[in-house]
This record gives C-alpha cells, sequence and structure tokens, in this order.
C-alpha cells in the first residue's frame, strides 16, 4: 500500500510539503515555546521571590525596629538614676531622686512603651547580677507593673550571661523559641524572641542589662497572610531545620516539646541541606514542586542563628502561565499547520494539473520525434556503411600505391646503382684492358727472354759435362791424397806435415766432387723448368692474346650497357615520381574519406543519442504520466 502511495508525485510532494512545513514550523514552534515558557517561568519565580522578599523584609524591618528600641529604651533617664541611685546609697546625686522614684518612673515608661506597641510581651531591667529590678509584663490587651516581690533572678539564663559580655551599643538577640515561666513552657503557647543590651554606668562599669521580650506572631503576620491559598505552603524554619511557623501546627516547635518535625523528615537531605545552607534561591529541578527560600540572620555578626522562610508551591500553580502558553501556542501551531497544508495541497495539486498536461505534450511530441529519429538514424547507418566500404577500398588502393611508390622506389635506387656499376665496370673494363695490353707486352718480353735461355740450354749441358770432368777429378786427387798420406806415414815425422796437407786436400776433393753431383742432379731440373717455362709462356702468350680480344669486347658491352642502365634510370625515376604523386592524390582521398566517415560516424552516433534521449524522455513521460 505505502509502494503505490509513494509511486504518485502529487503523494510525494504532499509528504515534502508536510515535513517541510512541519520541520521549521516545529523547530521555531518549540524555540518560541521553550523561550516563551522559560521567561514566563522565569517571570513566575522572580514574582515568587518578590513575594518571599515582602514577607522577609517584613521580618527584618520588625528585627531592625526592634533592635532600635532598645537601644532607645538603654538611654531613657531613669537607666541611669537607677544606676547612680545604687551607686549612692540609694539617692541619686542628680536631682536627689530615690532609687524607688527612678524605678517607677522606668515602669511608667515600659507601660506607656508597651502599650503602643502591644507586641513587646515583656520589658525588664535586671542588675548586674541578674536580678530583675523593673519588670513589666503584656499579654496583649492589658500592661501591669510586676510587684517587686514577684521579680526573679535570671543570673543563669543565657540571654543574660551572653548580654553581659557585650559592648556599649551591642545588641543580643535570642533564637526564637517558647516562653517559660518558673522553668515551665506558657500555655497557650507565646513564641518569643529576646532583645536585650548590656548598661554601663557613667564611669564605663557594667550595671546589668535592659532586655525585651517581643510576640514574633506579629512578625509572621505577613507570612501568615500570603499562606492563605490552600494549594501551596510558607513555613518558618529555625537554623536547626525546625518548624517555627507552619500551616499544621503539629509540625510546630519541635525543638521545645521534644518531637521530630523537622525539614529533613519531609524533604530530602539534598533539598533540605540547600534550604539551610544560608542563602536565597529557588529549587526547581528533582522535586514536584518549586521551593523557595530566604534566610533571614538574627544578628550581622551571628550567621549561627537565623531563620528560613520559605514558599512550597506545587509547579501547576506557579508555571500555571507558562502551561496554558504552551497549550495557546501548541493550538496556534497546529491550526496554522493545517492552514498552510491545506492551502499547500490545493496548490500541489493545480500544479501536478499543470505537469500532467505538459506531460502528454511531451509524450506526444517525443514520440513523432522518435519515428522521425528511427528513420534519420537508418539513412545514417546506410551512408556510414557505404562510407566505411569505400573508405576499406580507397584505404586498399592506397596501400597498393604506397607499396608500387616503394617498388618505383626501390627499382630506381637499384637501376641508380646498376648505373653506377655500369659506369665502374666500364672503368674497370678499360683499366683492365690497359693492364691486358700491358701484360701482354710483358709477355712477350717474357717469351723473347725464354726463347734466349731455350737456345742457351746448349750450353746448360756442356755445364754438366765440366761437372762430371770435376768429379773425375776430384775422384783423382782424392787418390792422390791418399796415397800421399800413406807415403807420409811411411815418412814418420819428416812426413807429419805432408800428410796434413794430403788430408786437406783429400778433403777439397770430397767437396768438389760432391758439389759436381749436385750440379748434375740441378742442371737437368733446370732444363725441365726452361723446357716448362717455355711451353707456359707460349701458352699465357696465347691466353693473354684471347684476354685482351675478351676485355675489348667486354668494354664495348660495357658501354652498351651503361647507356641503356641510364635511360632506364631516367624512365624509373619518371615513374617514381608519377607514384608518389599518385600515392599523395590517394592519400588525401584516403584522409578525406575518414573525414567524411568520422563525421557519417559522428552523425550517426548523435542521431543514435538523440534517438536514445528521445526514446528515454518519452519512456519517462509515461512513466511520469502513470505516477502524477
Amino acid at each position: 500500500m505505502f509502494d503505490n502511495i509513494f509511486k504518485k508525485i502529487q503523494h510525494k510532494m504532499l509528504i515534502v510539503l508536510i515535513f517541510s512545513t512541519i520541520t521549521p514550523v516545529s523547530i521555531v514552534g518549540y524555540y518560541g515555546i521553550i523561550t516563551a515558557t522559560n521567561s514566563l517561568q522565569y517571570l513566575a519565580l522572580a514574582n515568587l521571590q518578590k513575594k518571599i522578599n515582602d514577607s522577609s523584609e517584613n521580618i527584618i524591618n520588625n528585627l531592625e525596629n526592634i533592635g532600635y528600641d532598645i537601644l532607645f529604651l538603654s538611654k531613657v533617664p531613669p537607666i541611669q538614676g537607677i544606676v547612680r541611685a545604687r551607686n549612692n546609697n540609694g539617692i541619686d546625686p542628680k536631682g536627689n531622686s530615690s532609687y524607688d522614684v527612678w524605678r517607677e518612673r522606668l515602669s511608667i515608661i515600659f507601660i506607656e512603651f508597651m502599650q503602643t506597641k502591644p507586641y513587646y510581651m515583656q520589658l525588664r531591667y535586671l542588675d548586674e547580677s541578674g536580678n530583675e529590678m523593673v519588670r513589666v509584663n503584656s499579654d496583649g490587651l492589658i500592661v501591669k507593673n510586676i510587684p517587686e516581690e514577684q521579680l526573679q533572678n535570671k543570673a543563669k539564663r543565657e540571654y543574660f550571661t551572653e548580654t553581659m559580655t557585650l559592648d556599649l551599643g551591642e545588641i543580643y538577640v535570642s533564637p526564637i523559641n517558647l516562653n517559660r515561666e518558673q522553668g515551665k513552657i506558657e500555655i497557650p503557647y507565646k513564641p518569643t524572641i529576646r532583645y536585650a543590651t548590656p548598661i554601663f554606668s557613667a564611669d564605663g562599669k557594667r550595671q546589668g542589662i535592659i532586655i525585651a521580650n517581643l510576640l514574633v506572631d506579629r512578625m509572621f503576620q505577613k507570612l501568615k497572610q500570603n499562606n492563605q491559598n490552600p494549594i501551596g505552603t510558607a513555613f518558618i524554619l529555625n537554623q536547626d531545620g525546625y518548624y517555627l511557623y507552619d500551616q499544621n501546627e503539629q509540625k510546630e516547635w519541635g525543638f521545645e516539646l521534644n518531637t521530630d518535625e523537622k525539614i529533613q523528615k519531609y524533604y530530602s537531605a539534598k533539598v533540605s541541606n540547600q534550604i539551610l545552607s544560608g542563602g536565597q534561591s529557588d529549587i526547581v529541578n528533582g522535586v514536584d514542586s518549586v521551593i523557595t527560600y530566604n534566610t533571614i540572620f538574627l544578628q550581622k555578626k551571628n550567621t549561627n542563628k537565623f531563620l528560613v522562610v520559605v514558599y512550597d508551591l506545587p509547579k501547576k500553580i506557579v508555571f500555571a502561565q507558562a502551561n496554558n502558553f504552551k497549550i495557546l501556542a501548541l493550538v496556534i501551531i497546529c491550526l496554522s499547520l493545517i492552514i498552510f497544508l491545506s492551502i499547500g495541497w490545493l496548490t500541489i495539486m493545480n500544479i501536478v494539473q499543470i505537469v500532467k498536461n505538459t506531460i502528454n505534450n511531451v509524450s506526444s511530441v517525443s514520440h513523432n520525434i522518435l519515428a522521425t529519429m528511427s528513420q534519420q538514424e537508418k539513412i545514417a547507418s546506410e551512408q556510414l556503411l557505404a562510407a566505411n566500404e569505400t573508405n576499406n577500398n580507397m584505404t586498399t588502393l592506397g596501400q597498393t600505391s604506397q607499396e608500387i611508390s616503394q617498388q618505383a622506389e626501390s627499382v630506381a635506387v637499384a637501376a641508380s646503382k646498376v648505373l653506377t656499376l655500369a659506369e665502374d665496370g666500364s672503368k674497370m673494363v678499360d683499366k683492365t684492358f690497359e693492364q691486358m695490353q700491358s701484360l701482354r707486352e710483358t709477355v712477350d718480353n717474357i717469351s723473347r727472354k725464354n726463347q734466349d735461355l731455350g737456345e742457351k740450354n746448349t750450353q746448360i749441358g756442356n755445364i754438366s759435362s765440366l761437372a762430371n770432368l770435376v768429379s773425375s777429378l776430384a775422384m783423382q786427387t782424392n787418390i792422390l791424397a791418399l796415397n800421399a798420406a800413406v807415403e807420409a806415414v811411411r815418412a814418420g815425422e819428416q812426413g807429419s806435415g805432408f800428410a796434413v796437407v794430403a788430408r786437406e786436400i783429400r778433403k777439397l776433393a770430397d767437396q768438389s766432387s760432391e758439389a759436381a753431383k749436385r750440379i748434375n742432379v740441378i742442371v737437368p731440373e733446370i732444363k725441365t723448368a726452361i723446357n716448362s717455362t717455355l711451353k707456359v709462356t707460349n701458352e699465357g702468350k696465347k691466353i693473354v692474346n684471347s684476354g685482351v680480344k675478351t676485355a675489348e669486347e667486354t668494354a664495348n658491352t660495357f658501354q652498351n650497357l651503361t647507356e641503356v642502365v641510364s635511360h632506364l634510370f631516367a624512365s624509373n625515376q619518371q615513374i617514381y615520381h608519377n607514384t608518389e604523386q599518385q600515392a599523395d592524390a590517394i592519400q588525401r582521398i584516403i584522409e578525406s574519406m575518414n573525414n567524411l566517415n568520422f563525421s557519417t560516424g559522428e552523425t550517426a552516433k548523435s542521431i543514435s543519442q538523440v534517438t536514445t534521449s528521445t526514446q528515454e524522455l518519452y519512456e519517462a513521460a509515461l512513466k511520469l504520466k502513470k505516477i502524477v
């Protein structure tokens, strides 16, 4: 089902519209709501803080006024009159008034003061030993002076001992507790706070204290008025976390009544510790309500005694305006989204209708273009085939022309070489012919010399006869030398020298005989060689004559060959140039055909691409038509 939904473009556009509208509106709305809510919450907390500050200011102002009152009372004339009378045996040296007169005067002042300010429960003047000298009580309606016999000693009470340690003008403030008489808590309960200041004589000696007991109900009156809302609660704690005031009276005065009614009983340790930390703040996180507290120090120099005013209100009450704004903002955002989405949907439907009409036109046009382009593609394909075939034929012709040109070039080169060789051969033949002529003359000279040598061959035969004669003479000489040697032996020492000569002669005869033999061996060989040389010389003369004739004929032939090769070289040069021009022309035709083939191919590709694009456009139009 979702696939069918997402196939339709108007559905996709609607989804995009929804997200593009909801997302920014949600982000901006969320940011606006959070910002405004934080501002409203901050304002609500500020109002709550102002409320608790007003209550705290009321208590602080009352406490400050009490301090001013006690200092004022410590400076009234009867105080110093009593001091002077007590130090002068009961008579004031100034004016001669007695101790009792000054006591009466002070009592009158206390009574008038308490009648004017009914929240004072008790005013007393105690001497340096803790004895009450003047005491005036009030129950809020009747103010009375306490007779001397009912006065008590308060020397052991904390407020007396601590006040006696203070300097002139300093004030002692007690913790708030229930008033006690004769060591017992008064009933009904009277929450009391005591203010005291020391009294000094003119010479600076301590002369007791003046102390005021006040009912704190009046100080809590502002808080009680603000605590009329039954939904929230306001209460006051002391420094130890005990309740001094709460809507539920059972929680009050736990430290006096020995109960465990402390803030730690009703709140977590973290919240309790923060409230009792001695500051001023709001606690919102981690609790179900909004807790605002403010600390009031009873004495500026003593941070161990203080009150904590606490407001505890449900978050839905404190942040009611913020929550109402959230609801209103969400309603406005939802209504705005519905309106914008409705307008957007109507706009999308109009756009879709326009797109549909456009798609129909595109589909029709693309279909016609597709048919035309298919026909053009067919024609272009046929032209491409014809151009390819022509190109192939021209390429083959070009290759053949190139081969003919190369062969003509090779023939021209060969003819050039043959011409060169023919010219070189003609020169060599001429040179050979000249050398053959020289050779024939040389052979003729050799032949003539050999003829002369042949004619002297007879003389060489005479040499052989002479050699034989020498050999015979040598033999005879040898025999004679041998005989001489024999004779020398016979002659003894006288013939020894002759024997030596005979030996030398015999050696020479032997050598001559050997030489004659060698001559006889060499002479025939020389004769044979001379005969062979004559024969070879004659044959060489014939060959030389034949070679001269052949060389002459070869020279003539080479002369004719040079002329023919020269003519052939010129013809081949012309053929080579013609073939080269033809190859260049064919190459240009091939390049033109290649360009034509490339253009035809590009045209075919372009037509094919246009056809493909048109086909895709047509198919896209059909698909778009389905999904719109």
